[in-house]
């Protein structure tokens, strides 16, 4: 059933256009409209030797950054900068590029950040720059004018698409006008996809093919990721100092937190000191406390003071002290140490520190930590002022000092789909559903279809065919047209498809015949309705024993051409059956019901006798001889004795054994201990034995069996142009053919391309309608000597 799903061409691309064009949205979307993904032309040599001027960089926004990762920001003043993260400092980060010796000088946050490195095109920018400029803008529009020119020149082609539409128009009209109304007595959902199939396989193709993209991501990523979740906190301090001073030194007649302290006119000085814990976060805290002052020297030297004589206690996140300091006991320790030790010239310096200690708890989580930001002052002779900040815009009487507690959280993984974050766990149930409602609705068409075929042939028509389907009430006029039968209606559906032909339909219980008319050429395809499929009647079994003994079936004979030299070097024989009613039928048509009716050994044995009575008549003729293939069923080499029958037959032609070679299914190697038996006799008296493989050949297994040829089949040629892994194992199939000296034939081959992959892989034959198609037997004699080479062999390989 799948193949009248296949032959839909057009729906198969339509979705696939449809859903690529969602999903290269999705996957590359700029995030100016909607998307996720940023697009930065680097431009500067900052990340070298990893990016380099000219290139394009496409990043996409991720749930967090890390260490390590390249991204991309905005810089005030600057624009967009692509750098790598290369530390953090709590909720900011610390970048800079690869080639810089300096960090960057802004730290953005990471809601700043507009995505990470995912994919990088070299050189690309500068391209993406060309055509922004003019002369390519210029190009552009004309070409587009040109392409609008040459398009509006294709009347000629709008007409005959008309004709076509008016032609399938009157057909349709004709045949209803003769057929009557179509048949109404089918299934309720079979009726009703019977006009709304496309549509319906379309929407569903389109849901599976994003479904399964969407799945593709969604279970290739796990669920939940771990991300960092980071405790902030600040711990603030606020110093002052004051003391009393004579008037008129002062405004205030004080010192003045921030101003110059004079000890000949103050030496107490009162120094106070607030303390401060913040963060968004619950805290449970305490610690304790001690002031003291250090005095010390460019040189090394240092004395401490303390303010406090023990450390004390507090319990909470704030806290006040204060201590007095007494600045003329500083000089006079300053001046102690100079008349000592004879220097004069070293720098002093006096500051205070807080000596803060806290511990407990921060969000659930154990704390410890210090505070000790100094309050900093120069000492010379008669005065000490308070020193500058080392940070710009940092107050020295307000210290602050900034922590995190690192803990991780497990968060969403999540997919970014049309600018919005989908969670991964809800992605993949889509992904899911999406499937499952694709599975049955294209799995309610093959189940109506297979219903259809097993009991209402106009159904499965109507269902297989769809819009194009005009059923006619007599069989159509052959008239002068050319008759071509076509073995499978898959293959009659695609040529309809491919010419815009309608498809006409005419059943006739129990044959059922659809024709597809295209100029001077009739297409037919017929097939057995379920009238006949129950089983073999008498009638048909006559019929079978009539072509047998009347000469009814006919062979025909394919060239296969040596890959060497383009010479004939063997034939393989078609089986056809010249019906006298029904025209010429192909072995789809027939072959069933022979074995069906256990036939298929006598047709067997007719077909050798006839291949070896031809190849008697070309030898007295003087005609050159090549070996000839025969399509063995398995019905016959399981029949006990067959291997007997054939030698007796074939010596009393008077044609050699090694004139023929037996082709035989895949599944024939090993279809019963009797196969195996005569298999044997017949390589031992001298036949030729030819496997074919399919796509699940193994070549390895043919180290003890009698097999002298492989043909790689159709379907795994046809695929050499559309998979490339077919491509890798058809060239491993030949290896390990070459390595057991078995020859290799291609099957099927229909392009030149197909036919140069095989001669690039030192395939030794090949056969198909690209080198020529079968010959009846009677006229195979002249058409052979039409030509010696069937193919160029000194042409490169395509």
């Amino acid at each position: 059933m799948r193949k009248y799903l296949l032959t839909r061409r057009a729906l198969l691309i339509a979705a696939l256009s449809l859903s690529a064009l969602a999903f290269l949205w999705v996957l590359l979307a700029p995030s100016r409209f909607g998307g996720a993904v940023e697009y930065v032309i680097v431009s500067g040599d900052s990340m070298e030797p990893l990016f380099h001027k000219g290139d394009l960089v496409l990043l996409r926004r991720a749930p967090f950054y890390e260490v390590g990762d390249i991204v991309v920001y905005r810089y005030p003043g600057i624009g967009a900068v692509i750098h790598r993260i290369v530390d953090r400092r709590l909720d900011r980060f610390v970048l800079k590029g690869d080639h810089n010796t300096w960090v960057d000088g802004y730290e953005p946050a990471p809601d700043e950040i507009l995505g990470k490195y995912w994919l990088w095109l070299p050189g690309m920018g500068t391209i993406f720059l060309q055509l922004r400029s003019p002369w390519a803008l210029a190009i552009l529009v004309g070409v587009g004018s040109l392409i609008w020119g040459l398009s509006s020149m294709q009347s000629k082609w709008t007409e005959r698409r008309k004709k076509i539409k008016a032609r399938v128009d009157d057909a349709i009209m004709a045949a209803r006008q003769s057929a009557g109304q179509f048949d109404t007595a089918v299934m309720g959902a079979g009726k009703w996809l019977s006009g709304r199939q496309e549509g319906f396989l379309l929407v569903m193709y389109i849901i599976g093919i994003l479904a399964l993209v969407l799945g593709a991501f969604a279970f290739t990523r796990p669920v939940s990721l771990t991300a960092p979740d980071n405790l902030l906190y600040k711990q603030t301090g606020a110093y002052a100092y004051t003391g009393e001073v004579p008037a008129g030194v002062y405004d205030e007649n004080r010192v003045v937190s921030g101003g110059a302290i004079f000890p000949k006119v103050s030496c107490g000085i009162e120094v106070a000191f607030d303390y401060q814990l913040q963060s968004q976060h619950p805290a449970q805290v305490s610690g304790t406390y001690q002031l003291m002052a250090v005095v010390n020297s460019t040189t090394g030297w240092r004395r401490t003071i303390l303010l406090n004589e023990q450390p004390v206690l507090f319990s909470g996140k704030t806290f006040s002290a204060q201590a007095p300091l007494d600045v003329c006991e500083v000089e006079k320790m300053i001046a102690q140490v100079q008349e000592v030790t004879g220097a004069q010239t070293y720098q002093y310096f006096l500051s205070v520190y807080p000596q803060v200690k806290v511990s407990g708890t921060l969000g659930g989580m154990t704390l410890e930590e210090t505070f000790n930001e100094p309050l900093s002052f120069t000492v010379q002779t008669d005065q000490i002022y308070l020193n500058a900040p080392a940070k710009e815009d940092a107050n020295p009487l307000q210290p602050v000092k900034e922590g995190a507690l690192v803990r991780m959280k497990t968060v969403d993984n999540t997919l970014s789909i049309f600018s919005m974050d989908v969670p991964v766990r809800t992605a993949r149930t889509l992904s899911a559903v999406g499937l499952a409602i694709a599975a049955l609705g294209i799995g309610l068409v093959l189940y109506l279809l297979q219903q259809a075929e097993g009991k209402d042939e106009k159904m499965l028509a109507k269902l297989a065919v769809g819009s194009r389907l005009v059923e006619v009430q007599d069989p159509l006029a052959r008239g002068d047209a050319r008759v071509v039968h076509l073995p499978a209606l898959s293959d009659l559906l695609r040529l309809a498809e491919q010419r815009e032909e309608v498809v006409f339909f005419h059943y006739a219980a129990p044959v059922a015949t659809y024709y597809v008319r295209d100029g001077d050429v009739l297409y037919v395809h017929r097939k057995l309705g379920p009238a006949a499929a129950e089983g073999v009647d008498e009638s048909t079994r006559q019929a079978l024993v009539r072509a047998l003994e009347k000469d009814e079936f006919a062979l025909y004979f394919q060239p296969s051409v040596s890959l060497e030299d383009g010479r004939v070097v063997q034939l393989e024989s078609f089986l056809r059956w010249r019906h006298p009613e029904r025209g010429l039928l192909m072995p789809v048509q027939f072959l069933p019901e022979v074995e069906r009716a256990g036939m298929m050994m006598q047709v067997d044995l007719w077909v050798l006798r006839r291949a070896c009575e031809y190849l008697a008549q070309w030898r007295e003729a003087g005609y050159p001889l090549y070996p000839v293939a025969i399509n063995l069923s398995l019905q016959s080499l399981a029949t006990e004795g067959f291997a007997a029958q054939a030698q007796a037959m074939v010596a009393g032609l008077g044609v050699s054994p090694e004139w023929l070679y037996l082709e035989i299914p895949e599944n024939g190697l090993d279809v019963s201990p009797v196969g195996a038996e005569n298999l044997r006799q017949l390589r031992e008296a001298g036949f030729g034995i030819v496997l074919n493989a399919g796509e699940r050949f193994n070549p390895e297994a043919l180290e003890a069996e009698p097999v002298q040829q492989i043909k790689l089949g159709y379907p795994v040629v046809q695929k050499l142009s559309a998979v490339s892994e077919m491509q890798d194992l058809a060239s491993r199939w030949i290896s390990q053919a070459h390595e057991r000296k078995i020859r290799v034939a291609a099957v099927g081959v229909e392009t030149s391309q197909q036919l140069g992959f095989f001669r690039l892989h030192a395939c030794d034959q090949a056969q198909g309608y690209w080198i020529s198609p079968p010959v009846a037997a009677e006229d195979l004699p002249g058409f052979l000597a039409q030509k010696r080479a069937w193919v160029e062999v000194s042409s490169k390989p395509e």
